[in-house]
């Protein structure tokens, strides 16, 4: 008991040190004074209870009562690319209008500090605007909850995961899940891009705050946790970075839009190490795990999100029957010299969604091309629709008010 409140309290002091943090996309409202003043709101402040998720809704889902594969039958080549793409919102020149038009399966957020009733309009207006599309599949609002709903104004901060750890405390963890899970509800933001578990080696990459440390069975152990009370609480969770994004060896850094000496670089493993990183990605999809990020970074010199070896491994050893993400723009950081061979290579590796940013349609574009020419098989687009759609199918069709 006397360990049990020492653990709270030492996560209670850290947390009300921290501030919301993340990068500032191009968009004037990021670097304006923010306020949580009713007039500056773009609604009334409602109840928690009219911002529930769960709440009825006029605008239902025409797929409600539909199966994934029913679904999936009725959807078109282009309709099924659109799926598989998630744009981000601070690179949509209209977001409403565009996700009218082509009903992407997600949205990447932005890191803009909203009340929760702002947040909940903001993504009932894209889904109302998904639902009127042709196609009028439900999409699903990413964020990086990586400390609490931390974009949200007056919400609970937890310390990162290096703090976390530092308490050694599953059950602390998986309240830490339940608490986050509760209020990314009241934002309608239902995919959380977290648990980060990677294994922290070595103390110069930048990101080693993001770990919960360097021993893999306390990873596993808070991990899991966390993802339990996540997937309890109603969220999408999404571990994160497969895998060895914390074993790089310094020196070989990623050259791409900077020059790293660490970050992104190669994870110089053997097969027991590997086997021992797997494991801590086993006890996530053992935990209910719904999607899982890939690295930016390499494995014995393979990018990771050109490495089909190991993510159809997920799919076909480890009983993983979710779908598999891309992180922020990293396929065009794989071998393949074009923009399009880039693409073709990294869903023909096993990725089910692409988080590109800016150049969405033109992935979307791409992976129509190369299925009518051949280069992508059409079996392994309807694989990777109907992933998305399971998922989607306990966390939007029926669930998100709209």
């Amino acid at each position: 008991m006397k360990k049990r409140i020492t653990a709270v309290f030492l996560v209670v002091i850290i947390a009300f040190s921290l501030t919301a943090c993340g990068e500032s996309e191009p968009t004037p409202a990021a670097t304006e004074e923010v306020s949580d003043a009713p007039e500056e709101s773009a609604t009334e402040e409602p109840s928690e209870s009219d911002t529930d998720e769960t709440a009825d809704s006029d605008d239902t889902c025409k797929y409600a009562d539909q199966s994934p594969e029913d679904v999936l039958k009725t959807l078109t080549l282009e309709q099924k690319a659109a799926q598989m793409v998630q744009p981000a919102i601070y690179e949509m020149a209209d977001p409403n209008a565009m996700m009218e038009e082509a009903d992407y399966g997600s949205v990447l957020s932005k890191s803009q500090p909203l009340a929760f009733y702002d947040w909940a309009y903001l993504v009932d207006e894209l889904q109302k605007a998904a639902l009127s599309s042709e196609a009028g599949v439900p999409f699903i609002y990413g964020q990086d909850d990586v400390h609490g709903v931390n974009y949200c104004l007056n919400s609970v901060l937890f310390p990162h995961n290096i703090g976390m750890g530092a308490t050694g405390d599953a059950d602390l963890m998986k309240e830490v899940g339940l608490i986050t899970a509760d209020e990314a509800k009241l934002c309608h933001m239902l995919w959380n891009f977290a648990p980060c578990v990677a294994q922290s080696v070595d103390p110069r990459w930048g990101r080693t705050y993001e770990s919960y440390g360097a021993d893999l069975e306390l990873i596993k152990k808070l991990g899991t946790a966390y993802t339990e009370g996540l997937v309890e609480g109603g969220v999408v969770a999404c571990p994160k970075h497969y895998f060895g994004d914390g074993n790089v060896k310094y020196g070989t850094g990623e050259k791409s839009d900077v020059d790293r000496l660490i970050d992104r670089g190669d994870a110089q493993l053997s097969e027991k190490e590997i086997e021992d990183l797997l494991s801590v990605y086993q006890a996530q999809i053992d935990a209910g795990a719904q999607t899982i990020m890939i690295s930016h970074s390499a494995l014995n010199g393979v990018k990771m999100h050109e490495n089909a070896e190991y993510i159809m491994k997920l799919k076909n050893e480890m009983g993983f029957k979710g779908f598999i993400e891309s992180d922020w723009n990293s396929i065009e950081n794989t071998s393949p010299t074009t923009y399009e061979d880039q693409v073709v290579t990294c869903v023909n590796a096993g990725l089910d969604m692409l988080m590109e940013v800016s150049r969405y349609d033109e992935a979307r574009q791409i992976i129509v091309d190369a299925v009518n020419d051949g280069r992508i098989e059409q079996s392994r687009v309807d694989d990777a629709v109907l992933r998305i759609l399971t998922v989607k199918k306990i966390s939007a069709f029926s669930r998100i008010r709209c």
